[in-house]
């Protein structure tokens, strides 16, 4: 019972309970079974201990690159609004004050916004992401605005022509 007792207590790394049962563990010996079994289990705790200590490790360097990843996202994302911002005054000024030469400049500008928005989709939230497709199509419905108002105009017109061998019986003026 007694080398039980203090085999639970080595095992559960407890101090024996105060009382006049209470016995100096470096006093008492072991019997040999219950030494190595007592060694066993403390050298199964600290591997037990390792591994839990490691794992608490890779919680804490997971966590700290989600935080970092978290950081770079929203930085990416002030970025995004940034070069989009730019991008899109560019090409809302290069609409106004384009003529018939300058059509294809003002349409790569709009496809670079296009593809600016499909480069950075994946890491915009989803209300900037609509808001940034919006602005595009809006200046997509410009550019489609500015290139029927600089193409030239078709007209058409019927001309009082004399008819040529036209039906029989019909005077020719």
């Amino acid at each position: 019972s007694r080398p039980l007792r203090l085999y639970l207590l080595v095992m559960l790394d407890a101090t024996p309970p105060p009382g006049p049962d209470a016995h100096d563990m470096a006093s008492l010996s072991l019997s040999g079974d219950a030494s190595a079994a007592a060694d066993r289990a403390l050298a199964a705790r600290r591997v037990m201990d390792e591994r839990m200590a490691a794992r608490a490790r890779e919680a804490e360097e997971k966590k700290a690159a989600r935080a970092a990843a978290a950081a770079d996202a929203d930085a990416s994302v002030a970025e995004f609004e940034q070069a989009f911002s730019r991008a899109n005054t560019a090409a809302l000024d290069q609409l106004e004050a384009a003529d018939s030469d300058g059509m294809e400049a003002c349409a790569a500008s709009v496809a670079a916004l296009h593809a600016l928005i499909a480069a950075a989709a994946s890491g915009l939230p989803p209300a900037l992401l609509e808001a940034s497709q919006r602005k595009a199509q809006e200046a997509d419905a410009r550019l489609s605005a500015a290139k029927e108002r600089l193409a030239p105009k078709k007209r058409f017109a019927f001309r009082n022509r004399a008819k040529v061998g036209g039906a029989p019986g019909a005077d020719v003026a």
